[in-house]
């Protein structure tokens, strides 16, 4: 799920970002179900459908991640159609919806990747939800539904191939965004009140050689 304003997972992203080299997750059969027009995903309304198809192609045959045959995208072009998408096309419920409608710009769910298009604005940070949530998308392929996984570790792996897609799509190097993530995370309330571990293995070290904000 990606949020508008910068969540305390970030932090948690950080930490998978501050890993070694961009790994490539291992290519699977399940990738050929993605083929044909738009790579096999079907995009659903709105107007800013430009990308989906560029980064489903990084996605599956750059990374190998598996996107089930008949994926959808749905794009919405207001909040408030995005709040009725979250009802009726991912089954929630209307309280529910109302809440997450408020604060998130996407949504992933077994096969479907629901998108606030209009809160997205475009241009990389546009291409940066398609990825995150898509790759949501392919870690319940994966995992044979949506799971009980830690929520830290599928937005953190999420968010890294996001940033790998991103590279690979030339809008930024991963090294870029692991350096602007690491000026970021020293603003998170977690590092300032000392609920993160800074004893991870070279995490402190790369904290202070990071770039002045």
């Amino acid at each position: 799920m990606s949020r508008l304003g910068p969540p305390l997972a970030l932090a948690a992203a950080t930490l998978l970002l501050l890993g070694g080299g961009a790994a490539r997750v291992a290519s699977s059969t399940a990738a050929a179900g993605v083929a044909g027009t738009t790579a096999g995903v079907q995009v659903i309304g709105g107007p800013r459908t430009g990308g989906i198809e560029r980064v489903v192609d990084v996605l599956t045959h750059d990374l190998g991640l598996p996107l089930p045959a008949g994926t959808r995208v749905h794009v919405y072009t207001t909040r408030e159609a995005f709040r009725r998408g979250l009802v009726q096309d991912a089954a929630m419920g209307e309280e529910g919806a109302n809440k997450l409608a408020a604060f998130a710009i996407g949504i992933a769910r077994p096969g479907r990747a629901l998108l606030n298009g209009r809160l997205a604005g475009g241009g990389r940070e546009w291409l940066r939800l398609i990825a995150h949530e898509l790759t949501h998308v392919a870690q319940f392929e994966l995992a044979g539904g949506e799971g009980r996984a830690e929520q830290w570790l599928a937005e953190g792996m999420a968010e890294r191939v996001a940033f790998q897609a991103l590279e690979r799509l030339d809008e930024g190097s991963l090294q870029m965004h692991r350096r602007l993530a690491l000026v970021r995370v020293q603003r998170q309330p977690a590092f300032a009140h000392g609920r993160l571990d800074l004893e991870h293995p070279g995490l402190a070290a790369r904290l202070h050689a990071a770039p002045p904000a």
